[in-house]
């Protein structure tokens, strides 16, 4: 990365639009294990995407394994609405391991009128 001009810690990274459905099985492991390198301690992984497709959350928490990431929480939405198993939608948030003790859930949603 550095060769790249890119810097090599970051912290988030983000996959928004449901990418993980859409790209093989093999790459998304990939992508666990780059974030796992490149994240600074306290970083986070984001991963949005449908529930029960292809990479979706059960694909995304065995892909995990064998690196220190570990979900921090799931929500069902952008809006941070709570997870349910039957959630059609998820919001994942992976970090390091004992880098962080989750997030609460917002005491609110904040709408700027129109």
């Amino acid at each position: 990365m550095r060769s790249h001009g890119l810097p090599e810690q970051y912290d988030a990274i983000l996959l928004a639009g449901n990418v993980p459905a859409f790209i093989p099985r093999e790459q998304l492991r990939g992508i666990f294990s780059l974030a796992d390198q490149v994240l600074s301690s306290s970083g986070v992984l984001i991963i949005g995407t449908t529930s029960h497709t292809k990479g979706g959350s059960a694909d995304q928490d065995e892909l995990r394994q064998g690196t220190s990431l570990q979900l921090m929480q799931r929500f069902s939405d952008w809006h941070l609405s709570p997870y349910q198993s039957d959630s059609p939608w998820s919001v994942g948030v992976y970090a390091h391991i004992k880098q962080r003790s989750g997030f609460p859930i917002p005491d609110g949603i904040f709408v700027l009128p129109s």
